[in-house]
């Protein structure tokens, strides 16, 4: 993991505030796994505004399909390594990013932490399973 890549990242983000099609959990999640580990999810974002990024949700019936759609069954928070992608309903459906023992979000005016708990799925983007 580059840490010093994704510091910046986190703290870059955290200036910018919320705004669904163009800076959005979706949009934060493909831009810290680019920082942090060099995956490029780039290809997942089959929108470019805010009424695509609603029809492509509305066409998917909600965040948590479209992720499923995207990345596969999701698996139990706890058999997570960092650096992988977790659903949360906080206080409104989001994505976060899987850390230690948190996950980080993109909260509307902010970049938050909300610890790891029995309620929240998630992806793995490393290849393992």
């Amino acid at each position: 993991m580059n840490s010093e890549a994704l510091h910046t990242y986190l703290a870059d983000q955290s200036q910018i505030p919320s705004r669904l099609g163009s800076v959005d959990c979706v949009t934060f999640i493909v831009g810290a796994l680019k920082a942090g580990w060099g995956r490029d999810y780039s290809k997942v974002l089959g929108y470019s505004d805010r009424r695509s990024a609603i029809r492509q949700l509305r066409a998917a019936d909600g965040l948590l399909e479209a992720a499923r759609a995207v990345l596969g069954p999701e698996c139990a928070i706890d058999d997570l390594p960092a650096g992988s992608v977790a659903y949360a309903d906080v206080p409104q459906p989001t994505l976060g990013l899987v850390m230690d023992d948190w996950v980080i979000i993109k909260m509307p005016s902010q970049v938050a932490r909300i610890e790891r708990s029995y309620d929240l799925v998630g992806w793995r983007t490393d290849g393992g399973t």
